[in-house]
């Protein structure tokens, strides 16, 4: 064999060597160790399905083992200073030790095979959960828990290090037949213990636990209260939530009526407070309360309450200015707390209380009449709100209602205000708002011009203010508005008027150094109030306020020219911004506009050859 090929075998070799060699951690030969035990209580019964992490001080080794059902665990080492880590159990009184999360302790030293047999230190709580008279309570849920910084320490093996206290445990059962259940805990002082016994609300109570305890949790046994809830004239009122709370505030037990005001509550004894809410606002025999509260109920047997709430009808017909009704229209009776007369639920209850509030809201029909649920009120506030094809305002009137009542609320006379908004060159301008304040500014009517610039809106006689905005800053035939307003409209009788706001159109043309057009610029035009020229929105109308205030966008064409609308105006700003990308640099300008006007720009400077055409 010549030397070159010797030369290139062994360095094969080498090469093979190299990468079969381990490396890192443990890359070394080192010699494997069984680490193994047992997991049991301090009374020698295992403890199965617990998870033991076993990790070296970086991390860089993790072995894992799973107890099995005689608690036996193991797991393959090497030498070195472990931490050990337990997490799972049952926890449900299934098993024999708490659910445990998080418990660790370190130091344990591996240097040949080792048996480690770990000690939970639990002790058995055993709850007995009876009534007063003595009778178990089954199938009451106890739990009970805590974080490990609570707990007592200990160690897991003898020779140990404690247990770091950052874990957290859980233990959980239900009683049996005889009212018992047995926890497996951990020692731990105040030890908090929850029952919740079937139907009733859960009781807690703490206790100290550093032996195998037994403790009695006594039940008050609950009543039931039943009954109906109804109007004054039978009607099942569904919907309602009524709760019984004591005044500890220890017990509150809510129930909703069903379908037939059927309620039914579970509670102990105990003087209690009812209370009713809810209801549907828009629907119902009833209204919708918040609050209704009754105080100083005796609960001490199963008693039937059958509840009546003495409701009212309000008949409420509404009419416009010319008499006719005003169809689909919200009225909303509103009561305020301390509005409501008292009354009782009950034969033989106290009076409801001054919290008591409802809302009731009916819609007129085709008569303009609508039919509201309500309570024995002074001053109640009925409000009016049409629908916004009707033209009219929200109107709001105070009522004393004692019994059935009726009533009629009308609208002054309305009359139509409407015509077309246009520019000087007749095109309509459409989507702009056309609002009518009326002098007081307790009234504001708008509408939006259609796509023939109409408008058209229902108000009563009076003074107005008139308000124009809207558009759109970058299309149509005229500005974006953000203010326009003339005053002392009078209405006094149906009437048309036609406006129209003279325009000036700006003709703009970009090109460069070498003459070709600047396509893609923004042409931004916009103007302090006090340069716009006055006008007059009509002949027979003042002129328009001096804070007029507006923009106009639009963009050069492949020829990069523009056509900019825009109000008369002696001074207005044009801000010029080319496309990103064209080496160009944003100008600005002030140009007269008070009749059409010509801007011509050239730049100084070429596009980039990118963007040329």
């Amino acid at each position: 064999m010549g030397g070159r090929t010797k030369s290139l075998v062994l360095m094969v070799l080498a090469v093979f060597v190299f990468s079969v060699i381990p490396t890192g951690r443990y890359a070394h030969a080192e010699p494997e160790y069984v680490l193994s035990g047992t997991f049991k209580n301090e009374s020698g019964t295992p403890l199965p399905n617990y998870y033991l992490s076993i990790k070296n001080a970086d991390s860089s080794f993790n072995e894992f083992a799973e107890t099995d059902e005689n608690g036996a665990w193991s797991a393959t080492v090497f030498a070195d200073t472990y931490r050990i880590m337990i997490n799972g159990g049952a926890g449900n009184g299934i098993g024999v030790g708490p659910r445990i999360s998080g418990l660790y302790c370190d130091g344990v030293v591996v240097t040949a095979d080792m048996t480690l047999d770990l000690v939970l230190p639990t002790k058995s709580l055993t709850v007995t959960v009876e009534d007063q008279n003595g009778q178990p309570f089954p199938n009451a849920y106890i739990s009970t828990g805590g974080f490990g910084t609570q707990s007592l320490p200990f160690a897991l093996y003898t020779g140990g290090n404690a247990v770091d206290p950052y874990y957290d445990w859980y233990a959980n059962q239900y009683t049996n037949a005889l009212g018992q259940a047995t926890l497996p805990v951990l020692p731990t002082n105040d030890l908090m213990v929850s029952v919740s016994p079937v139907g009733l609300p859960a009781q807690r109570f703490t206790i100290n636990v550093t032996e195998n305890t037994s403790t009695t949790a006594t039940v008050l046994v609950s009543n039931t209260v039943s009954g109906t809830l109804k109007d004054s004239n039978n009607n099942a009122l569904a919907g309602y939530a009524i709760g019984l709370i004591n005044a500890a505030h220890t017990v509150q037990n809510f129930f909703t009526t069903d379908d037939l005001g059927a309620f039914s509550l579970q509670v102990p004894s105990d003087i209690y407070d009812l209370t009713i809410n809810a209801g549907n606002v828009n629907s119902g025999y009833a209204p919708k309360v918040t609050d209704l509260n009754i105080r100083n109920i005796t609960v001490s047997e199963n008693m039937t309450l059958d509840l009546v709430m003495p409701v009212r009808q309000l008949t409420v017909t509404v009419l416009d200015g010319s008499g006719n009704p005003v169809t689909h229209a919200d009225v909303v009776a509103d009561a305020p707390s301390g509005a409501t007369a008292p009354f009782t639920l009950y034969v033989g209850g106290d009076s409801t209380t001054s919290e008591l509030s409802y809302q009731t809201t009916r819609v007129t029909n085709d008569q303009g009449i609508a039919m509201l649920p309500v309570f024995a009120t002074t001053n109640l506030p009925i409000t009016v709100y049409p629908d916004d094809a009707s033209g009219l305002p929200t109107k709001t009137v105070s009522l004393s209602v004692t019994d059935d009542t009726t009533t009629t609320i009308t609208y002054e006379q309305t009359f139509n205000y409407a015509g077309t908004l246009k520019d000087d060159d007749n095109n309509p301008l459409a989507g702009y708002f056309i609002c009518l304040h009326n002098s007081d500014g307790s009234s504001r009517k708008c509408t939006t011009t259609d796509a023939l610039g109409g408008y058209s809106n229902n108000v009563a006689p009076g003074t107005y203010r008139m308000e124009i905005y809207g558009g759109n800053p970058q299309s149509g035939s005229a500005p974006y508005i953000s203010s326009l307003t003339t005053n002392n409209i009078i209405v006094s009788d149906n009437t048309t008027t036609d406006l129209v706001i003279p325009l000036s159109n700006l003709s703009v043309s970009l090109t460069d150094k070498n003459n070709l057009p600047v396509f893609g610029a923004t042409i931004y035009l916009d103007t302090e109030a006090a340069h716009v020229t006055a006008f007059r929105l009509n002949p027979s109308l003042e002129l328009v306020d001096s804070m007029i205030m507006g923009s106009s966008t639009r963009q050069t064409d492949a020829n990069g020219e523009a056509i900019v609308p825009f109000f008369r105006s002696r001074r207005t700003m044009v801000t010029i911004t080319p496309r990103t990308g064209t080496n160009l640099n944003t100008k600005t300008q002030n140009v007269n506009l008070q009749n059409d006007a010509t801007l011509t720009i050239k730049y100084k400077k070429a596009q980039t050859p990118a963007t040329k055409r």
